[in-house]
């Protein structure tokens, strides 16, 4: 997930609020605009969460967001003079509208409930891939095994996708592992090169079907 609001102090609250629910990892943060954007195609988060501010060009963000990455899902945070450009932001991509006024939950069950509707449907997708590609090979005696890893992984960006299966965030696995959060950025993207995943939550989907992560709603 990334927060984006060029309010400092929005942000702070967007993220202790995050930070503290289980399920979510927080890759980065935002003040708007391009940084906004390249943010998103760096880290390909599956869930971003938009602060509607005056003179904001939400629909135009919300749109080169999702055309950055096409299966991102973006919240919008609007107040009641905004919604005009909230609905605007609906039709350029923009998947839901949570008001400021509400409190922390309904923010929340927004959340869950996007991250539990995208784990659902790219489980889905990739155990269907998985059928397909075993119905297409021959039939031999004995239990089938998943196909291994592949061998180019190193051992600490298989320690890094264990961490990752854990909810830990970019910050907790570089103070675990003693290393700069730039570094585990430098990992993540040399693992989805590796196993041809473009995000986080399919790489956790395929290392679950793996066994080597229990699967958990992520943003």
């Amino acid at each position: 997930m990334v927060l984006v609001s060029s309010n400092y102090l929005v942000r702070v609250g967007l993220r202790r609020i995050m930070e503290n629910t289980l399920g979510v990892i927080l890759v980065g943060e935002s003040h708007g605009g391009a940084s906004a954007q390249d943010l998103v195609l760096h880290e390909r988060p599956d869930i971003a969460i938009l602060d509607i501010e005056p003179d904001m060009r939400i629909t135009e963000l919300t749109r080169n967001l999702r055309k950055s990455v096409p299966s991102l899902k973006i919240i919008l945070l609007s107040g009641w003079d905004d919604i005009a450009q909230a609905k605007q932001a609906l039709t350029a991509g923009a998947s839901s509208i949570v008001l400021k006024c509400q409190p922390p939950s309904v923010l929340l069950a927004t959340v869950e409930s996007l991250a539990e509707a995208a784990t659902a449907a790219l489980l889905a997708s990739s155990n269907q891939a998985l059928i397909n590609n075993r119905a297409e090979q021959p039939v031999s005696p004995g239990t089938p095994s998943p196909p291994a890893w592949p061998s180019s992984l190193t051992d600490r960006e298989r320690t890094v996708i264990a961490l990752l299966g854990k909810g830990l965030s970019n910050r907790d696995i570089a103070g675990q592992l003693c290393i700069s959060e730039t570094t585990v950025r430098h990992h993540l993207t040399s693992i989805f090169d590796k196993l041809g995943v473009p995000n986080r939550q399919k790489l956790l989907i395929r290392a679950h079907q793996y066994g080597l992560v229990e699967l958990t709603a992520s943003a």
